[in-house]
């Protein structure tokens, strides 16, 4: 183990691959392999994540569900990110005349229609046939 992925294990608090093949995490399911594999748990190790990568130079993408997403062939040369569940931050605030809703990083975009909704949202229909994630 590499003294970076021991660092970015300490960090995340989660899993942490090497080389891993990003094709079957993306729903058309072509491209190459990343060459870091991150998954922290929650906005605090995701800090201290981005602090470990910043001071090893070393470039990151976020993927939330994969959806609609196309990775060459040669992968990503850094880390990718992966923010699912650990992030489902939820909130609802009433702001005057409109109402704000919040959510995590890779929240289901459904979750946030559904919320809208909820609140008798208007303006947001244009999301209902996006797949993915926030």
């Amino acid at each position: 183990m590499t003294p970076l992925v021991a660092d970015l294990r300490r960090a995340a608090r989660g899993e942490v691959l090497e080389q891993v093949p990003l094709a079957p995490r993306t729903s058309v399911r072509v491209g190459g392999p990343a060459r870091l594999w991150v998954k922290p748990q929650g906005p605090p190790a995701l800090v201290e994540v981005l602090r470990v990568l910043s001071g090893a130079s070393v470039g990151w993408i976020s993927l939330g569900g994969g959806a609609n997403t196309i990775v060459g062939d040669r992968g990503v040369d850094g880390a990718v990110l992966r923010l699912a569940q650990d992030f489902a931050i939820e909130e609802v605030e009433e702001a005057g005349d409109h109402v704000v809703v919040t959510l995590g990083a890779g929240a289901p975009i459904a979750r946030f229609l559904s919320l809208a909704k909820e609140q008798r949202g208007v303006g947001v229909a244009w999301a209902a046939g996006i797949p993915g994630t926030v």
